[in-house]
């Protein structure tokens, strides 16, 4: 029973830190976003390349963070699913830009 809390509390706070650190990323993007919006506009055709590349990144950590979301840390049973730390580390890598996309989940 130790060792099963043991791994949950590993997993769950490696999830707290990506979560924390992809929500941060996902507030700066935000930012920038919103100073291009007051810079060039609402029609997206006006931003230049870098405020474009705003958008895309606040996207990106958007869907990230549902995925995040989405993964579950405990099967009906109570017992940890195995599949969740890789994932959390695949979701991690890819807000870090270690990694361009997130793995295939297998059905």
């Amino acid at each position: 029973m130790v060792d099963k809390l043991q791994a949950i509390e590993k997993v769950t706070t490696l999830a707290n830190n990506a979560f924390s650190m992809t929500s941060g990323r996902l507030r700066g993007s935000v930012h920038d976003m919103k100073n291009a919006l007051k810079s060039y506009g609402e029609n997206f055709h006006d931003f230049p390349q870098e405020s474009k590349e705003a958008v895309f990144m606040s996207v990106k950590y958007a869907q990230l963070l549902k995925a995040m979301i989405d993964t579950p840390l405990l099967d009906q049973e109570g017992n940890l699913v195995l599949s969740t730390e890789r994932r959390i580390i695949d979701i991690a890598a890819v807000a870090e830009g270690k990694k361009d996309k997130l793995d295939t989940i297998a059905a």
